[in-house]
């Protein structure tokens, strides 16, 4: 038999829809504040939201005959037609936020649009409670207690309340870093969690939303193309993170969780991260509202472009643009040993020699730390002055003096993978004065016929000789070692890829990574003086000479006044 639903549990299956959490709710009423024009928002929440979820504004308010509508389900200010929906460029606007809640709450609302007497009205799980006229200021305050109540079953399912009010503490830095002209106040169990000045500015938002810590490392970004504008900011190399948790993407002002935005970013920070860790990004999309559907899903979290490929590559083209932009190079800021306070008050006589206990500094981030350098053109001109256990180069900038520390192989496998990269290019090599028979196996021979080109880029010149032999009449000048097992090494790997992995762009690319990886110079292989320099000359030649295509840094800056400092004489 077929019937229609009662009102009740009609509201309770939209409310699961809309109400997944205490952070839903934190959402909706926030975006029906901002939609209001409010600019000042204050959320105050218990108990994980479960207790109590409070959200007070100095917004329009709603008139009193509006009120009993605001609380119908499709009741709304913001559409009146389907064809509105083509356009829509409010936050809230399915009108099913308050009636929702309210199913699943004890809902209290006072709300004045500043003229004459405010309105105050309670329901309690759609049920109307109490409805009276009250003199309130202008603007509303939205209480919902006991969430969940006649609910069990999904209250059940709600994590430990730790988790739930950082998910609500996420809704409102989003909507904080949306919103920098409106001032937000965040409280939990009377403790404050955020605070924004609402001034308009950007960077102070993100500033209260990530650290102060952060804006050091954020590079701007701006970028028009047609119709598509994006802005914003990405992090530097030393603010990326273990988790995606400080990419911040807004659509016409919509915080929203989008695979096409994601992707562009983490793709174009490719080869300038290592694997997992993910980039810090606060990137605001404007795009005409007839390309893009806010009406995907009922929590309005998700949003699908019409040109979903035009998207990705605008926001890849820009983050990649940002990053050609501010090359630096890794710089390390050494911390000062302990100082007693008053040993320089002290007599020389009664001065005792210094040391450092055992155990008092337990590793290299005791002694320093790492940060983003000022942005440079590129690799300045280097001067090798030796090696440190055969694996770093240390060599002196001949303009400034600076030191910088090289790890040989990361820069070698940004050379190499350069070139192959490039196509028309190919390392140094020079030819062998007796040229060298290399035996190999089927598989091995089958990945040097389909590798030919690659294995000429890194500077390896060979042809067949015989059924599975080949001859080798030049290999990379940098070398010390022997070529034959160097190629044989390559081709090991390249026969392992091809029997694993299809043939796509992709993994070309992980065959450039892997060839200039296994063909690199290794670490505890010891460099004479020129080779470093040669090294260091092609390296300074390469297109991003700050990291291998792995995303490990090449190099780290030691500038000298943090040297001074160290040994105070600053």
């Amino acid at each position: 038999m077929i019937r229609v639903l009662d009102r009740q549990t009609a509201n309770q299956i939209a409310a699961g829809e809309v109400v997944e959490r205490p952070a839903s709710v934190v959402k909706e009423l926030i975006e029906n504040s901002l939609d209001a024009g409010a600019r000042c928002i204050e959320i105050r929440i218990k108990g994980g939201g479960i207790e109590l979820i409070e959200v007070a504004d100095d917004g329009t308010g709603i008139p009193a005959e509006h009120v009993p509508l605001a609380l119908e389900r499709h009741a709304t200010s913001k559409i009146r037609t389907i064809e509105d929906l083509q356009s829509v460029t409010t936050l809230g606007f399915r009108g099913e936020a308050l009636p929702s809640i309210a199913s699943c709450s004890r809902l209290e609302m006072i709300t004045s649009t500043g003229q004459g007497a405010g309105v105050r009205v309670e329901v309690h799980g759609s049920q109307l409670v109490s409805e009276k006229r009250v003199a309130t200021r202008r603007g509303t305050v939205v209480r919902v207690r006991d969430l969940f109540y006649n609910t069990p079953a999904r209250k059940k399912h709600l994590a430990s309340r730790s988790t739930e009010v950082a998910r609500i503490t996420e809704t409102v830095y989003a909507a904080a870093v949306a919103h920098p002209e409106v001032s937000f106040r965040l409280y939990s169990d009377n403790r404050e969690l955020l605070f924004t000045p609402g001034r308009g500015d950007l960077m102070e938002a993100l500033a209260a939303v990530m650290g102060p810590d952060i804006i050091a490392t954020l590079l701007p970004l701006s970028h028009q193309d047609d119709d598509i504008k994006l802005t914003g900011y990405v992090g530097g190399r030393s603010a990326a993170r273990s988790s995606r948790d400080r990419q911040l993407f807004f659509v016409n002002k919509r915080p929203v969780r989008d695979s096409v935005l994601r992707e562009a970013v983490e793709d174009a920070f490719r080869g300038h991260l290592t694997t997992g860790r993910y980039p810090l990004a606060a990137l605001f999309l404007e795009i005409h509202p007839s390309k893009v559907d806010v009406n995907v899903h009922p929590t309005k979290t998700q949003v699908r472009f019409v040109e979903p490929r035009r998207v990705y590559s605008a926001t890849h083209r820009a983050v990649r643009e940002t990053l050609a932009r501010q090359k630096s190079f890794p710089q390390l800021v050494l911390k000062p040993l302990p100082r007693s306070s008053d040993v320089e008050e002290q007599p020389a006589s009664m001065v005792k020699e210094r040391t450092v206990e055992r155990g008092q500094y337990e590793g290299a981030r005791d002694l320093f730390t790492v940060t983003d350098g000022e942005p440079s053109r590129g690799l300045p001109e280097l001067e090798p002055l030796g090696q440190i256990h055969y694996t770093y180069i240390i060599a002196r900038d001949t303009l400034s003096g600076e030191l910088f520390i090289v790890d040989q192989h990361a820069a070698h496998e940004r050379i190499y993978y350069d070139a192959l990269c490039q196509g028309d290019e190919r390392v140094a090599s020079q030819d062998l004065l007796f040229p060298l028979t290399l035996d190999l196996t089927p598989g091995e021979m089958a990945a040097w016929e389909s590798a030919a080109g690659l294995l000429e880029g890194l500077g390896f010149r060979s042809e067949p000789f015989g059924l599975n032999s080949v001859i080798i009449r030049s290999a990379p000048a940098l070398f010390a070692e022997e070529p034959a097992d160097k190629l044989q090494e390559v081709l090991s790997h390249l026969r392992k890829m091809l029997s694993t992995v299809e043939r796509t762009p992709d993994s070309d690319r992980a065959r450039k990574m892997m060839a200039s990886c296994k063909a690199a110079i290794k670490a505890n292989q010891r460099l004479d003086r020129a080779a470093m320099a040669e090294l260091l000359n092609q390296l300074a030649r390469t297109k991003n000479p700050l990291t291998c295509p792995h995303g490990r840094p090449t190099a780290v800056r030691v500038p000298r006044r943090e040297l001074e400092r160290f040994f105070r004489r600053t």
